[in-house]
């Protein structure tokens, strides 16, 4: 794929007059992604923080390259390339980037909050015990939700794939914005709210699992203490207040709400994906919210945050 687009690129720069590297929409997006790579270099460069595998880093880097190919693909007027190359690397270096520094934030989190979301949970009449005993007593139940909650990695890939796909370009931008607006709220909220999950708070057995959404505390205190360094070692689902899981929810079905035939499966797929997150996330109802509201703002925060870029112009080749 990358030969046979390095191939097109070598025949239009013989024949079209060279473009701009950057789609107007995505200046902003792309300012926000350069200076968060900054934060991650200085990370490593002042903390002790290092990765036990190479696997990350190098992951890390083919989806720069990608996102590198994608530019230059523009930069020679295949619009259409260029932008599919972008919607498969862009949001997931931002979410490559959160989990680097939800990791090292939770390192100078503050105390746990448990008490205090689980008596907010009671004045709103949640109780998160019962519905968990629910869960346990029906085990399809619990592995049904599983699969739900754990569609959320899928959907960060194919939300953007599908907008390219439907032609949704204008979506497809502030997506990826609201996507990066809502990351970054909750990723520096949470560490003045962090929680040791509800399966810790209640002592629940974790029975054999090793789901590490179960683990926070063990985790967030092998952060503060020292003895975890290998981000490898980390869990990367250590917040609670926001969930990003119900935030991220919000914004799938949004995305996606102009497309007529993944509307309603998309509107059904995350709001129960958003519900699973109590009992397969640990999260409490507080979370929920919290990660709803984040979600609300960043998607009215969108268009005033990406500024009032003029379109490309209709020259553009669009291989």
């Amino acid at each position: 794929m990358a030969l046979s687009i390095w191939e097109r690129v070598a025949a239009n720069a013989e024949t079209v007059q060279p473009g701009p590297l950057f789609d107007p929409r995505s200046l902003r997006i792309y300012a926000i992604i350069l200076f968060w790579m900054v934060v991650c270099v200085c990370i490593f460069t002042f903390t002790d923080f290092i990765f036990g595998t190479s696997t990350f880093p190098l992951i890390f880097l083919c989806l720069c390259w990608i996102t590198m190919c994608g530019l230059v693909a523009r930069r020679y007027r295949m619009a259409r390339t260029a932008l599919l190359l972008e919607a498969f690397a862009v949001p997931s270096i931002i979410g490559s980037m959160g989990l680097l520094s939800i990791i090292a934030i939770a390192a100078v989190s503050g105390p746990f909050v448990d008490r205090t979301l689980v008596q907010i949970d009671a004045l709103m009449g949640f109780d998160w015990l019962s519905l968990y005993h629910f869960h346990a007593g029906h085990p399809w139940l619990m592995e049904s939700s599983r699969l739900v909650y754990w569609s959320f990695s899928y959907q960060i890939v194919l939300v953007p794939l599908m907008l390219w796909l439907w032609r949704r370009d204008e979506m497809l931008w502030r997506y990826i914005a609201a996507f990066a607006f809502a990351l970054i709220p909750t990723i520096l909220i949470f560490p003045f709210v962090p929680a040791e999950g509800a399966y810790n708070y209640f002592n629940i057995p974790l029975k054999g699992l090793d789901n590490a959404q179960w683990k926070f505390k063990p985790y967030i205190e092998g952060l503060r203490n020292g003895t975890i360094r290998d981000m490898t070692r980390a869990s990367a689902g250590l917040i609670a207040v926001p969930s990003f899981h119900a935030a991220a929810g919000i914004l799938f079905l949004w995305a996606t709400a102009g497309i007529r035939i993944l509307r309603w499966p998309m509107i059904a797929l995350n709001i129960t994906m958003i519900f699973t997150a109590l009992v397969i996330g640990a999260h409490y109802l507080t979370d929920i919210i919290a990660g709803i509201a984040v979600a609300i703002i960043a998607i009215w925060l969108t268009p005033i945050l990406m500024g009032a870029a003029q379109r490309m112009p209709d020259s553009t080749v669009t291989i």
